[in-house]
């Protein structure tokens, strides 16, 4: 979080506040006896454990099984307690990673303050739903559940909150993405955590053992899915790599597309996924250039005819490859890619929203690199006169409201990463 706006600074220090007080107000009333003091310890490194092997998401920062050790300590010790047991836990988690690139004060005040927070909140509510239903165990289940979701929707919103700030995306779409990764993880954890509160009174410092087992198989499921995830990225980069070694005059054309969809997609404020999805697709969308002879791809100037006939078989050639990957979405994309608003474009001849908006942004951050990359017969032109060039075909060749959000995005935008 360096070179932070006034804006994120502000909120940071709001939320700061806000957990300094909930700590004022709680912290001093924590008691425990004797004989829980090991229980206590045993939370606070589990807790560390937990926090430091958090796993990294898409969207949403880190995910850790740290939930089913807070929500337990909620029920086991009430809210002082759970403030304790879940503060140390991130402190003793941020000394062990202390020299992590990610680590830096804004976060770590501002990830401790959000687990006060947290905590607190979902702590009174399972305190107030035990007042109101009474103390029986099936109303304990209840309080938990309530408690469980509570958490969730209070960090996920305290997070969209920021997020919003930092990456300057709609409040509500990077809550619903929080809220999307959040749910699986509610649904693991929030189980184990009320189980552990169940049996701890029976079977004492045993029980917390025990379900460390199964904390650590969700932790290790949730890092498979990110590595598989990893994986098939690092693939689809290797991929578009293949195809701008083949083309090498269009080299590092499929990532400046990508640059440049990301940039419109932004600005016309689409749902993160999509965006994720399109981007793939981005990367791609020549990837039936592998199919194309390479002395039509590399020939020094101009096409003829038959060598161009050849050039536009290439979005189908690449459809016929992207739509038998399964982690791929929208591969119509690839295949679309060179109609116009018009019909007339190619292969189809669609016409103006019949062409899917991915398509049409992906032309759009097509011809834009197009026009300004160097050719052997032509010097790439300035980027003020590309977009002149796109505003002038807009409504025939190119979708105006795209070409709208790409000269927005490059007079009043970065470059996102």
């Amino acid at each position: 979080m360096n070179k932070l706006s006034a804006q994120v600074k502000i909120y940071i220090s709001l939320v700061t506040m806000l957990a300094a007080a909930l700590v004022l107000r709680y912290v001093p009333h924590f008691y425990v006896a004797q004989e829980d003091i090991l229980v206590i310890i045993l939370f606070v490194l589990i807790s560390v454990f937990s926090e430091y092997m958090a796993v990294t998401m898409p969207f949403v920062g880190m995910i850790s099984v740290s939930f089913a050790i807070d929500l337990a300590a909620i029920m086991i010790f009430g809210i002082p307690g759970a403030i304790m047991i879940t503060s140390l836990g991130y402190i003793g988690s941020f000394i062990l990673n202390i020299h992590s690139d990610e680590r830096s004060l804004d976060k770590f005040v501002f990830n401790l303050s959000l687990f006060i927070i947290t905590v607190t909140v979902s702590g009174l509510a399972y305190q107030d739903a035990i007042n109101f239903f009474g103390d029986k165990d099936h109303w304990h289940l209840i309080a938990a559940l309530l408690a469980a979701v509570v958490f969730y929707l209070i960090n996920a919103t305290l997070l969209a909150i920021l997020f919003s700030f930092l990456k300057k995306k709609s409040l509500g779409t990077i809550w619903i993405m929080n809220m999307r990764w959040a749910v699986p993880n509610l649904g693991v954890l929030a189980p184990i955590g009320y189980m552990l509160a169940y049996i701890y009174p029976h079977v004492g410092a045993l029980g917390i053992l025990f379900f460390f087992l199964p904390l650590l198989l969700a932790r290790h499921t949730f890092k498979l899915y990110m590595d598989m995830r990893n994986m098939y990225l690092n693939s689809i980069k290797s991929m578009a790599a293949i195809i701008d070694a083949k083309d090498h005059y269009t080299a590092g054309h499929s990532e400046r597309v990508t640059k440049y969809v990301l940039m419109i997609c932004y600005e016309m404020g689409l749902d993160e996924e999509y965006i994720e999805n399109l981007k793939d697709m981005a990367l791609l969308h020549d990837i039936g250039k592998i199919g194309i002879p390479e002395q039509i791809l590399n020939k020094p100037g101009r096409l003829n005819e038959a060598e161009y006939s050849k050039m536009k078989t290439h979005p189908v050639s690449g459809y016929d490859i992207v739509k038998n990957i399964t982690f791929l979405k929208n591969p119509e994309v690839c295949k679309y890619h060179h109609e116009r608003i018009d019909g007339k474009g190619y292969p189809e001849g669609l016409t103006g929203e019949l062409i899917p908006l991915g398509a049409r942004i992906i032309a759009v951050a097509d011809a834009f690199d197009a026009m300004t990359t160097n050719r052997p017969y032509r010097k790439g032109m300035d980027p003020a006169a590309a977009l002149k060039e796109l505003e002038r075909c807009q409504g025939t060749q190119f979708d105006q409201k795209v070409v709208t959000a790409l000269t927005r995005a490059m007079e009043g935008m970065e470059t996102p990463e």
